[in-house]
Parts: C-alpha cells; sequence; structure tokens
C-alpha cells in the first residue's frame, strides 16, 4: 500500500483511524504500528478511508471479505466516536455561536431544539442497534444462537437512515443564515455535514455488509440444526 503517509495526512483518513483513538504522527511506519499493535486490519482502514475521499459508498464486496467481528467493532466504535466527539463537539460551537447572537435569537432557538431532538433519536436509535442488532450478531458468533427472539430482517426492516434528518437542519441554517464567517457557525456547518458524510457511510456498512453477512449467518447455523 503505497500511499499510507497520504491515509494519515488527510483530514478523511484521520477521521477513520481516530475512531480507533490513534493519535500519531504522519509517517508510514507509526500507522502499521499502530494497526498491527492493535489488531487492526490497515486494508479494511483504508477501504473505509477510499470511501471518505470520494464520498461514496464503501467497496461492499471488498469489506465482506472481512470478519463480521471486525465490521460489528467498526460500527460500534463508530457510535462511540459520534457520542464522545462529534456531537459534543457540534454542541460546544452551537453555545459559542449562542453566545454571539444571543440565546433567545430565533436561528439559535431552532437550532438548539432540533438538534437537540436529533441527538435523543440518534441515542435512542444506536441503543437500539447495539441491544438487538448487535448482541444478535455476536451471540451468534459466539455461541452459535441467539437468546434474543430477533432476526436480521428485523433490522433491515427497522433500519433508518439518519443523515437525512441532518439534511434538513443543514437546508435550515444555510437558508436563513447568509454569509455568516464567525467561526462557531462555520464550525457548526462543518461538523453537521462530516457527520452526515460518515452517517451515510456508516449506513452503508450496516445495510450492504452487517446486514448480509448475519443473514447467511443464520441460515448457515439453520442449516446445522435440520
Amino acid at each position: 500500500m503505497n500511499n499510507l503517509n497520504e491515509l494519515s495526512n488527510c483530514g478523511n483518513g484521520r477521521i477513520v483511524l481516530n475512531r480507533y483513538h490513534y493519535f500519531g504522527g504522519l509517517s508510514e511506519q507509526p500507522i502499521m504500528e499502530f494497526c498491527e499493535d492493535n489488531g487492526i486490519n490497515l486494508e479494511f482502514i483504508h477501504i473505509l478511508w477510499e470511501a471518505f475521499q470520494t464520498n461514496s459508498i464503501p467497496d461492499t464486496q471488498l469489506l465482506m471479505q472481512f470478519d463480521t467481528a471486525m465490521i460489528i467493532e467498526y460500527l460500534e466504535k463508530t457510535h462511540a466516536y459520534y457520542l464522545d466527539k462529534l456531537i459534543p463537539e457540534i454542541e460546544l460551537n452551537i453555545f459559542r455561536f449562542a453566545q454571539l447572537l444571543g440565546i433567545e435569537h430565533p436561528i439559535i432557538k431552532h437550532l438548539i431544539i432540533h438538534f437537540d431532538l436529533y441527538k435523543q433519536d440518534l441515542v435512542a436509535h444506536i441503543q437500539d442497534e447495539e441491544l438487538f442488532g448487535f448482541t444478535h450478531a455476536k451471540q451468534l458468533l459466539i455461541n452459535g444462537v441467539s437468546s434474543l427472539n430477533y432476526k436480521i430482517a428485523h433490522f433491515e426492516i427497522e433500519h433508518e437512515h439518519k443523515e437525512e434528518q441532518l439534511g434538513e437542519l443543514l437546508h435550515f441554517l444555510k437558508s436563513n443564515v447568509s454569509e455568516c464567517e464567525v467561526l462557531p457557525f462555520k464550525m457548526i456547518l462543518s461538523k453537521l455535514e462530516l457527520l452526515q458524510r460518515d452517517l451515510f457511510i456508516h449506513s452503508s456498512v450496516e445495510d450492504e455488509v452487517l446486514v448480509p453477512k448475519v443473514r447467511l449467518l443464520e441460515r448457515v447455523l439453520l442449516s446445522r440444526h435440520h
């Protein structure tokens, strides 16, 4: 892989790596050492990095070659990245923007109310995925059976794409705040767009990789019991 320096130096590359708590240098060797020391497959990371670079769905055929446990680990770490890093960063910049415009400003009130509602919905969505979909998959992998009355088809049917709701909030801000150069507002837009793009890729990994892999696992295990 001849572009590891680019992977580490590029913002999108570091976004993928940072959810694994990578804060190393920008040279090629530290990334390789970090991945080796932490049991992270560098090829797996590179596939996701390319998706961020092109703002497109990752190569699902390539991702299907990796262990289901690795896919689940990535999805769980991504959830933590949203809740522990991205969401707090957005909230901090909303607070700073509110200090500039005033808490009673209509745009601030709209932003606070709607982002808080979005956050609550996203937290509930993540909890539901991890409690049912991910737990079901992990139990199948470890025990060959799930204690839940659950099938991955439930996950597929109920799965919502949370990036679409962010589009509405972004549209409101861009339509109602024109030529605003203050840093907090620019950071809010930047972080919301980043979260939207990340959720788009995240959802595609769940829909196009995790669901087919777990569905196949369910069929294999079912055939063994008949």
